[in-house]
């Protein structure tokens, strides 16, 4: 899985390519966790390259959700039909912002930083 990153002002961009399977959750976790690591007002991760996630790449956005600092933001964004499925069941929104673009999360972000 290929991991692209774009900045826009203190806001970093994640967006995946490929599935977020068993295999890649553990590489996804280290970056999603080095990034807001960083000193950076939010992260948003874009699913919208992401055609399948698995328990564990979910495990990686709960445990990013929750190591993320008070000051700063994380949310994801532009899942597809069959991730934004599993997001609901799993009653991710309750742990982490979902939007349903990039262009939304980064507004509703950047007011709340």
């Amino acid at each position: 899985m290929q991991i692209d990153e774009r900045r826009q002002a203190d806001i970093v961009i994640l967006r995946p390519v490929g599935r977020i399977d068993n295999v890649a959750s553990a590489d996804f976790q280290d970056r999603l966790l080095a990034v807001i690591a960083t000193d950076i007002k939010a992260c948003i991760v874009d699913l919208s390259q992401v055609p399948y996630i698995a328990s564990y790449g979910m495990r990686a956005i709960i445990a990013t959700a929750r190591a993320t600092p008070p000051e700063r933001r994380f949310a994801v964004a532009a899942a597809g039909t069959v991730v934004a499925e599993v997001f609901r069941v799993a009653r991710l929104a309750h742990v982490v912002p979902i939007f349903d673009t990039v262009a939304e999360a980064e507004a509703g972000l950047s007011r709340a930083c």
